[in-house]
């Protein structure tokens, strides 16, 4: 197969200073110590077997980003039954907690984020439960990922419409966010002075097709909550590991909205945006397939790349990587996060444009073949130009082997303008085969950009 598209002559790479500008996704101190996600403190020793609690909840992916360099994929609870001789085991129902000891490839295998649901013996340590040594989780629940779901070649995608968002001002009796609710408003929802935020980028990189608007509904003593709100906690912050205070806020929203403000089906997602000056050095957080994502301090609540590629993780987007690092493709959201809250203006890249769906239309699917093809490739931005005709397409697919390819033209302008990297260039983007869209399976990595002329082979094929 031969891919032809027309590419801009001059190739000009915006480059986001690191530091202060450019993050990406780190490495925690200690999982499998007792403070939780984020803790550098020493392992506590193991309670005796008759601590243990059994512990019924639903499974979460927790991906973390962090400001080193790296990155660190976790496991939680949310609990909807603990019982057991310890005391603590009761205390628990109805929260959430990290979940320590469960082995990364069997989860990758067994268990769906959002989804399944897993029973467990464990020991609880503050908001930490290790699950007991030779104790064989059972999962029930969905035992492989519905995301998106084939049916006669055509696919049905959960996160298309209109979402509801709640942005959640966390305030602790030592530390809170300097900006007020309605600064906070504009830096998600938009403003005179904030035209590029969360709800802006998916309403143009998606054209309409997946929206966010203000959560709207009332505290249990009457007052009405329009999209932003202010939550105080008893709990300082200062030094503090973030899980427990993600937790005291998470459980005092449920006290103030009622158990029930989600929706059901859950259709509200919440950003909480804590206080400065946590312990652990963290910029953001999200659970996958799931309504919760999480911001530290200043910079990273004002961030809109932050916010666009925590809530991403929520609608199952994994990340966007190259070479070594699984977070460098910055040609769209899903790589690094970046310290301002007016950029970059960018998407998101052919694969994950592809596992969203929003240009279906204008995507093709590329067999292995001896003869030559030609595909004319348009960018994101030019999507619903009214110049195209249907030969015109904005994702390419090419299948055969045990990676997929997607290739997009990246071209640099109007919703795309800012793109960080390889613009006005072809990119071709591989990820593991197959559409069931299995979180595990979901990260891709960008292995070429090319300008006019230029070309890259797929070694397991053969395709140029």
């Amino acid at each position: 197969i031969t891919l032809a598209a027309i590419v801009a002559a001059e190739h000009t790479r915006l480059r986001m200073a690191r530091g202060s500008q450019l993050h990406t996704l780190s490495a925690l101190a200690c999982l499998l110590c007792g403070g939780g996600l984020l803790s550098t403190t020493s392992a506590a020793p193991l309670p005796r077997a008759d601590a243990a609690c059994q512990v019924t909840g639903g499974y979460v992916l927790v991906d973390v980003e962090h400001e080193d360099g790296s990155g660190f994929e976790g496991h939680s609870l949310e609990i909807t039954s603990s019982s057991g001789r310890a005391a603590l085991c009761g205390q628990h129902a109805g929260s959430f907690v990290d979940l320590v000891g469960l082995d990364t490839k069997w989860a990758e295998a067994n268990l769906v984020s959002g989804r399944s649901v897993l029973r467990v013996r464990g020991v609880f340590n503050g908001q930490v439960l290790t699950i007991a040594p030779g104790d064989v989780p059972e999962v029930s629940g969905f035992p492989q990922v519905k995301g998106a779901s084939r049916s006669a070649g055509i696919q049905s995608y959960p996160h298309f419409g209109a979402k509801k968002l709640l942005v959640v001002r966390v305030d602790a009796p030592d530390s809170a966010i300097s900006d007020s609710l309605s600064q906070l408003r504009a830096n998600v929802f938009g403003g005179s002075d904030d035209s590029v935020n969360l709800v802006e980028r998916y309403q143009s990189c998606s054209y309409g097709k997946t929206t966010f608007e203000a959560f709207e509904g009332e505290t249990v003593t009457g007052e009405m909550v329009n999209g932003v709100m202010e939550l105080d906690i008893d709990v300082n912050a200062i030094g503090a590991n973030n899980d427990v205070i993600r937790e005291a806020a998470r459980s005092k929203l449920f006290d103030v909205l009622g158990p029930g403000f989600l929706g059901s089906p859950r259709d509200t997602y919440v950003m909480l945006m804590l206080p400065p000056e946590t312990s652990g050095g963290w910029i953001a957080y999200a659970y996958v397939n799931y309504w919760l994502s999480v911001y530290n301090g200043n910079t990273w609540s004002r961030s809109a790349s932050a916010h666009t590629h925590e809530v991403g993780h929520n609608l199952n987007l994994a990340h966007s990587g190259e070479a070594n690092n699984q977070y460098a493709d910055q040609t769209g959201m899903m790589g690094y996060s970046y310290g301002s809250d007016e950029g970059p203006k960018m998407c998101f890249n052919p694969a994950k444009n592809w596992q969203l769906g929003w240009y279906e239309d204008r995507a093709a699917i590329a067999a292995p073949t001896s003869e030559t093809s030609k595909y004319k490739l348009v960018g994101i931005a030019d999507y619903e130009n009214s110049n195209l005709d249907d030969d015109h397409k904005v994702i390419l697919k090419v299948e055969g082997g045990p990676k997929d390819y997607y290739i997009g033209y990246n071209r640099k302008i109007g919703i795309n303008s800012g793109t960080a990297e390889a613009g006005n260039q072809v990119t071709v983007v591989e990820r593991d085969s197959g559409d069931d869209l299995d979180y595990s399976r979901l990260k891709s990595k960008l292995v070429a950009k090319l300008s006019a002329k230029g070309s890259y082979t797929i070694e397991s094929s053969g395709v140029t």
